[in-house]
């Protein structure tokens, strides 16, 4: 049997987490977020994933599984930690990107690329190596088993953070909006639609205050956001489609999915835009289908996730260190050990 490449691997664990959501969109309950009662992911140390794809990836799935507790690790981490992973329990791939540089028969990494000057940098041809590690939330392993206490300590920890993280206004979408500061121009009028211009370059959403909920205003403005980011002047994506082909299809889940990872940095809770609720369900599941696909989509999702933030300049949000805890337990229970 052939094995699998990292992508093939990444792209059908995206494909099952993605129909499932789709799965569980319903029309009726189209003001519910995509994901909603979960907090970004994080590993081990304690550093949010700046890996849109892994937060993305990571989020969704701590949204299925319902984990308490959004911390990821590997197998090697918990084995140098002292914690058994639970049998049954099945890890999650996150992928690394590693950019190698080509010329003359020579082969320097990404690093040593940016080091040239301005005027070496020409010709080198650029390839990305993807590979990917398995990993598995703390709830898989024997944390919360073993130290019930602080692992209750944890819970309550991210419980706190999960109530006060979404909220009714954001203060760096207001003053883009006030100054103006997007790459296009945004009009917010006394309207009912939304959408992004691209001969234009300009995007129009209605007032807030015609919004059911003002997460909604936000999730729309975003969504939106994530559009523009296709320009030709920017990320160049594909925005050639018409309503009911794959070109549309392809971006319209990449912009739905941009929202989302940017809402979850910002603390907006995105929810699937009305009238593209049972579109989303009729073509996103023929989409993913195709790992090809799949893999230009998380990548653009990366591209615009990343775009995005670092334009309104915010970043991951870094969350709680639990290793030290995890190693200190480790060594109290050696210390045991000693004892008997």
């Amino acid at each position: 049997m052939e094995k699998k490449s990292a992508i093939d691997i990444i792209t059908e664990r995206f494909a099952e987490l993605i129909i499932k959501k789709l799965d569980s969109v319903n029309a009726k309950d189209w003001k519910m977020p995509w994901v909603s009662d979960t907090h970004p992911p994080q590993n081990i140390r304690g550093t949010g994933y700046s890996n849109f794809i892994n937060f993305m990836l990571l989020y969704f799935l701590s949204q299925e599984k319902k984990y308490k507790v959004p911390v990821f690790l590997t197998f090697n981490q918990a084995r140098l930690l002292g914690l058994q992973i639970k049998s049954g329990e099945k890890a999650f791939p996150v992928s690394q990107f590693f950019a190698r540089y080509s010329k003359d028969g020579k082969t320097i990494d990404e690093k040593e690329w940016k080091q040239l000057q301005e005027s070496e940098r020409e010709g080198w041809d650029k390839k990305i190596r993807i590979q990917y590690s398995n990993v598995f939330n703390i709830s898989q392993t024997d944390y919360e088993i073993s130290n019930p206490a602080l692992f209750n300590k944890l819970e309550d920890r991210y419980k706190s953070s999960l109530d006060n993280q979404a909220v009714a206004e954001n203060t760096t979408l207001d003053i883009m909006l006030s100054q103006q500061s997007w790459d296009c121009p945004i009009e917010v009028k006394d309207s009912s639609r939304a959408c992004y211009n691209l001969s234009r370059d300009m995007i129009k959403v209605p007032l807030k205050e015609k919004f059911y909920d003002q997460h909604d205003f936000y999730s729309t403005l975003l969504h939106e956001m994530a559009h523009s980011t296709g320009h030709p002047d920017r990320l160049k994506r594909n925005m050639s489609g018409t309503f009911g082909d794959d070109s549309y299809a392809r971006e319209e889940l990449v912009a739905e999915l941009s929202s989302v990872v940017i809402g979850a940095v910002m603390g907006v809770q995105v929810s699937p835009k009305k009238e593209n609720i049972q579109y989303v369900k009729s073509w996103g599941k023929d989409i993913v289908t195709d790992n090809k696909v799949i893999a230009a989509i998380l990548l653009e999702v990366g591209r615009s996730a990343k775009y995005t933030c670092k334009k309104l300049g915010v970043e991951v949000e870094q969350g709680l260190d639990i290793s030290q805890d995890v190693a200190n337990r480790k060594e109290k229970n050696k210390d045991n050990r000693l004892k008997l």
